[in-house]
């Protein structure tokens, strides 16, 4: 071998060895991302935690803004290579993943149906949705574990064209590496996660969200325990707020990137000098400021550093509306639209949520960030106050030994450490949970692995064949009597599988009917619910000149004709029932002292109450005076002080246990509880008061089931 080829072959990353176990064995996530490159290098470790070997990031400086193609993919094979050679990188099987605009991310719904059966339906899905992009694509779906699976099945899929897979392939393939499985951008940040908060997950009460912010985009994910309930990308990324600072004060995107590491902060919080909080601003000579100034800075020597202040008729301790002191500091005023824009598309993102996993009282109790943007000082807290919801960072680095690495090494991923949330989460989805896995290469590729792995497969079993006949001819002295009994033994194996078989399709079928009859039990169960929660309102609502005789329940539009026994003065429930919205029939007397046109004044102002019913409107009237922040006992001692009704007191005693800040945040819990909505959608008086039962009236209750 010449020296020539003995250095190129030094030169290339070492790959790990085909067919090896993964446990033991190096896994490394590669992150290609806006801005720049990240790499971990791990495998699991002797105490069970993920062992990183190496790691590196380096920026994409001026590639970024190369449009896409070919030009664009050598030069971030570029970086790549010289990234791995500064590092030294060992690099074994190579995980990766894709997201933004380049992947599809959608939710199917299919009633439950065995695994077999659903391998079939979703393989047809998807290759009508090939045949209607009219490309080849790569696709591959996971069925969720969320609380209406006995009912529907909830399956994310993920879809991206073949010819997308294969140009991000060859970014690694020109600098000799080989992708083991490339996987949407979601995932790695749900495996991050659940790594990093392995303790809390057995005791979280309710689901929580976790956003990765990176460059162009933000990788969104809602998961409960360890089960993921909603993965999707969106936009915008950290750039956005580069974009607010270049185009207001005019400078090239690099310097704006690097005053938003250095002094970015949302809200304007700053150093302070004096009592008055000042901002150091760094800017290239001739910026002029946003705020239509005619002073231009000088020479750098002159007007290297401007400080910012806060005018001297506002305190510190008195921030205005847009956050702590952004009145007086322009660097925040031109983060603070950014960020709430990022609010904003969390927000949307979570009702999205809802809507897709079919979970209209899906309750996000906190929210966690990472990514390169999240430790922007500041964000956390404003999308916190934007949407109500307790925020906090999360360290990819947590539950992760990284004790290996050189100095060098470790200073970097702990100054870096949540800009490698994606690529600890590549190689943490396939050491530590392999569940959440979709794999996105090409049918091909796909095809030829597991051909491969029934061939092999097919070898060890011809192997296995060979043996058993050359050791039943060595032992052939023994008589054929040994060969019918291993036959034997094999027929009753082979009989023994099949009743297993047998009994399980029974147990599925057994499974399946119990779901139903779950869910049924459940609906008769609000039923009476409802029932109860109507009696307590009219209970309340009531005159005293009216007295209720009849209150039965029905489906239907309307209930059948009743039949009045005079002399007991019942009415006795139809027997024959149609199954359609759930309503309310109510009849009654007013007092016979009160005369008709007075008696038909009471009922109509009976109606009204019924009609203009608002759970979340009463129980504020029962919590006034309240001292906040309250707790839902609290909340309670405040409803008995102000004399409130029962059904007050019933709602505020469904609302979730945590602590209320304002007035608005108690309405706004109530309204999402069934009972704090309108209670009946329709109020319907069917017939006018006959002259022969002028006290006599019926009402027809159509229930708010919404």
């Amino acid at each position: 071998m010449s020296i020539l080829s003995r250095r190129r072959r030094q030169s290339r990353p070492r790959l790990a060895a085909p067919g090896s176990n993964m446990a033991g064995k190096i896994i490394t996530g590669i992150d290609i991302g806006s801005n720049s490159i990240k790499f971990v290098a791990a495998r699991k470790g002797k105490n069970g935690k993920l062992q990183v070997l190496n790691a590196g990031i380096a920026s994409l400086g001026n590639v970024a803004s190369i449009p896409e193609g070919d030009a664009r993919d050598e030069a971030i094979a570029a970086v790549l290579k010289s990234l791995l050679a500064d590092r030294r990188a060992r690099v074994g099987k190579v995980h990766t993943c894709i997201s933004g605009k380049k992947v599809i991310t959608r939710y199917a719904h299919v009633p439950p149906m065995p695994a077999h059966r659903l391998d079939k339906v979703m393989a047809f899905e998807m290759a009508s949705e090939a045949t209607g992009a009219g490309e080849d694509v790569a696709s591959d779906y996971r069925l969720l574990d969320l609380p209406n699976k006995a009912s529907e099945f909830t399956l994310l899929v993920g879809m991206a064209k073949e010819e997308v897979i294969r140009s991000h392939a060859k970014i690694f393939s020109s600098v000799g590496i080989g992708i083991e499985d490339t996987t949407l951008g979601s995932l790695p940040t749900f495996h991050s996660f659940i790594l990093s908060r392995k303790a809390e997950l057995e005791a979280m009460q309710a689901p929580c969200a976790v956003v990765n912010i990176g460059a162009d985009k933000m990788e969104v994910v809602v998961l409960f325990g360890s089960r993921l309930y909603f993965a999707r990308n969106l936009t915008p990324g950290g750039n956005a707020f580069t974009e607010a600072i270049q185009q207001e004060l005019r400078i090239p995107f690099d310097k704006a990137e690097a005053l938003k590491i250095e002094r970015g902060r949302i809200g304007g919080a700053a150093d302070a000098k004096d009592g008055i909080p000042v901002i150091p601003i760094a800017l290239p000579e001739g910026t002029v400021l946003p705020d239509d100034e005619d002073t231009a800075l000088g020479s750098p020597a002159d007007a290297e550093v401007i400080p910012i202040l806060i005018s001297s008729d506002q305190h510190a301790d008195q921030p205005p509306a847009g956050g702590p002191h952004s009145e007086g500091d322009p660097l925040a005023r031109m983060l603070d639209a950014a960020a709430h824009g990022v609010a904003n598309s969390i927000q949307s993102c979570l009702r999205y949520a809802k809507a897709q996993t079919k979970l209209p009282n899906l309750d996000i109790n906190r929210i966690y960030i990472t990514g390169g943007c999240a430790k922007l000082p500041g964000l956390a807290l404003l999308i916190q106050n934007r949407l109500g919801i307790e925020t906090a960072e999360f360290d990819p680095l947590e539950n992760v030994d990284y004790s290996a690495l050189d100095p060098a090494g470790r200073e970097m991923i702990e100054a870096n450490r949540h800009a490698f949330a994606t690529a600890i989460g590549l190689v943490a989805g396939r050491i530590v949970d392999k569940s959440m896995d979709i794999s996105l290469l090409p049918k091909s590729t796909k095809k030829r692995r597991d051909f491969m792995t029934k061939a092999i497969y097919g070898w060890a079993a011809a192997g296995v064949f060979t043996v058993t006949v050359i050791m039943m001819l060595a032992g052939s002295y023994k008589g054929t009597s040994v060969i019918k009994q291993f036959t034997g033994e094999q027929s009753a194996k082979i009989e023994q599988s099949k009743t297993g078989e047998e009994e399980l399709t029974a147990l599925k079928a057994a499974n399946l009917d119990l779901a139903e009859k779950t869910t049924r039990l459940s609906q008769l169960t609000m039923e009476n619910h409802n029932y109860l929660s109507a009696l307590a309102l009219l209970k309340n609502l009531v005159p005293r000149e009216i007295e209720l005789r009849t209150f039965q329940s029905y489906m239907g539009s309307q209930p059948p004709e009743p039949k009045l026994d005079t002399g007991k003065k019942k009415f006795v429930k139809p027997v024959e029932e149609v199954k359609q919205p759930r309503i309310y029939f109510l009849a009654g007397t007013i007092a016979d002292e009160v005369d008709l046109s007075r008696g038909r004044d009471i009922l109509q102002k009976f109606v009204y109450k019924l009609e203009d019913y608002d759970g979340a409107l009463e129980v504020g009237k029962a919590v006034q005076k309240v001292k906040l922040p309250a707790t839902r006992q609290t909340l309670l001692k405040q409803a008995g002080r102000n004399n409130a009704p029962d059904y007050a007191v019933h709602i505020i005693n469904r609302l979730p246990e945590r602590s209320y800040t304002t007035i608005e945040e108690v309405t706004k819990a109530v309204s999402l509880d069934p009972l704090g909505r309108r209670l009946f959608k329709k109020v319907i008086v069917p017939k006018a008061v006959a002259e022969t039962q002028k006290n006599y009236f019926e009402i027809i209750l159509q229930l708010n089931e919404e």
